[in-house]
């Protein structure tokens, strides 16, 4: 291997004319070194001679080709060059590409070495780059089957307790629906027999892992995940993977990240992007079907909090985001504003913010008015919600829910909040306790 590796620093065209031989020591060398050592006049070349490589070579379950996966994996790298001109050599081995890719898959279900997570990660981060490519995307997304087998990569890339190495499957599905012409949900109800819980579970767990992760992931595998979630979230005809999504958590797991990310510098790129992602991903999240349950959970999981952090660098966030955000401040939590789990949600929410930093100069004039109404609306919900909706305990004076209560099994109107307070109080409570009780119902004769 050193030795072909040092030939290629001297003479490229005879390590090529090697790998065209079939030489393995040939095509690892030029997969690993594409684009540090090969000219940039032969990495045409090279790239023709991977794609040849892998349509001659026959696809056979009992194969283990280790050339393949340098041709992939170094193919994977010479595409990303500007300019490249041979895209049609690319093109004609797309299809091929993906018999070897359902190859992987189905050795990573019999637990093969060439099969493992990490390797299917790194096709899947291949399929990413021949997507984001406009000039070979429409050929990806026309050719059968591609869904059905990047969704078992996709799949299979996935560990209950390890984050990959790379978050290429993420990243590689995600694209993939965006960019997918046809409605989602067929082909996905194909590819995985119509198991909608295993796509929302698979789509949020990845998430929860890096949240538990110390030291965090890097910033790039939050976004993939965020990113998977927002196109599983789009408001698409016929979606049925949002409900399914929300029993496995996603609104918390979001709202979470979403406070993580509020704390550091938005205006940069990775913070920015993944702030973005978040606002855009809740938005979907928390209006399907009747919202109040997903209000609360998301309020309690830290929105406000995070709405206020990122509200200095409101400016920066995309048009779409920046939407979003607003529509919390303005819209939803208001409209939620009616029900007593999402006012006990927003009133713990800013007893917190009471003791945080105040708004100051630097916040946008636009984000003050709108938090001062809601603020103003919160208090008012939050006032009627004691008056009206809460019971006091006859001894203690406490406030709260009247399912927290005890009530007093004769007269029935009087309410405890414990045993110890209804005996401390019974001395006051029996000369009224027989007032109020009612007449004995009169039997029927």
């Amino acid at each position: 291997m050193e030795g072909m590796q040092r030939l290629l620093r001297i003479q490229p065209s005879k390590v090529i004319d090697a790998a065209r031989r079939g030489s393995f020591a040939a095509i690892e060398a030029l997969s690993t070194n594409s684009l540090d050592v090969i000219p940039v006049a032969y990495q045409p070349e090279v790239v023709a001679l991977f794609c040849a490589h892998i349509q001659k070579t026959p696809v056979r379950p009992d194969t283990h080709p280790y050339d393949i996966v340098q041709c992939i994996l170094g193919l994977s790298i010479l595409i990303q060059m500007p300019n490249l001109i041979c895209l049609p050599d690319v093109i004609r081995t797309y299809p091929k590409l993906l018999q070897w890719f359902a190859h992987f898959s189905n050795e990573a279900s019999r637990g093969q070495a060439l099969g493992d997570r990490e390797a299917l990660s790194a096709y899947m981060h291949v399929l990413y780059l021949l997507v984001k490519d406009p000039e070979l995307r429409s050929c990806i997304l026309e050719t059968p089957d591609t869904i059905q087998v990047a969704t078992m990569m996709w799949l299979a890339t996935d560990d209950e307790n390890v984050l990959p190495v790379y978050p290429g499957g993420a990243k590689a599905f995600a694209l993939l629906l965006h960019y997918l012409p046809v409605p989602i949900t067929d082909l996905l109800f194909d590819a995985t027999s119509g198991n909608v819980d295993l796509i929302a579970t698979h789509a949020v767990l990845p998430l929860r892992l890096a949240l538990r992760t110390h030291p965090y992931p890097h910033d790039g595998f939050f976004h993939s995940y965020v990113w998977l979630l927002e196109e599983f979230s789009m408001p698409r005809p016929a979606t049925t993977f949002v409900p399914a999504m929300l029993a496995a958590g996603a609104v918390r797991l979001v709202t979470s990240t979403l406070l993580r990310f509020s704390r550091r510098d938005i205006a940069l790129e990775g913070p920015h992007e993944i702030v973005g992602a978040c606002l855009r991903t809740l938005r979907h999240l928390v209006e399907t079907g009747t919202g109040i349950k997903w209000v609360a959970q998301s309020v309690r999981s830290g929105l406000l909090a995070a709405l206020f952090n990122i509200a200095p660098n409101l400016d920066t966030l995309n048009q779409n985001a920046h939407d979003a955000y607003m529509a919390f401040i303005q819209d939803i939590i208001p409209r939620y504003l009616l029900f007593r789990p999402v006012i006990k949600a927003v009133e713990t929410a800013f007893t917190e913010l009471a003791n945080g930093p105040n708004i100051s100069r630097h916040f946008p004039q636009r984000f003050v008015d709108s938090w001062v109404v809601l603020k103003k609306t919160a208090e008012e919900r939050i006032s009627y919600m004691q008056n009206f909706w809460l019971l006091q305990c006859e001894n203690c004076g406490k406030s709260d829910s009247k399912s927290a209560f005890r009530r007093c099994s004769r007269c029935r109107l009087g309410h405890y909040c414990s045993v110890r307070c209804q005996e401390a109080d019974w001395r006051v409570h029996k000369t009224r306790c027989s007032q109020w009780r009612p007449p004995p119902a009169r039997r029927c004769r």
